[in-house]
């Protein structure tokens, strides 16, 4: 990921809302896969350094949801996108 490409984090237990660039944001709704990887990988993050089991991760740009990352009540961890 390039450097730059979040620009803010913000929590508010056991919400945490991620802030990306335009090119971040068009990148991971046009490559899903890819983009689903990068949320599953900050999801990790965030458990180790939360120590939280349970959290959604909301991915935006410019206050527009791009992706949302969340732990299903099974500790499953599941990734949607915006349309």
């Amino acid at each position: 990921m390039p450097a730059g490409a979040v620009t803010s984090v913000s929590v508010y237990d056991p919400l945490v809302w991620v802030n990306v660039t335009e090119a971040i944001a068009r990148e991971m709704l046009a490559d899903r896969l890819n983009g689903e990887r990068l949320v599953l990988i900050w999801m990790r993050l965030w458990r180790k350094t939360s120590s939280q089991s349970h959290f959604k991760i909301f991915v935006e740009w410019e206050g527009v949801n791009t992706a949302k990352g969340y732990v299903t009540w099974l500790g499953e961890d599941r990734v949607e996108f915006s349309r």
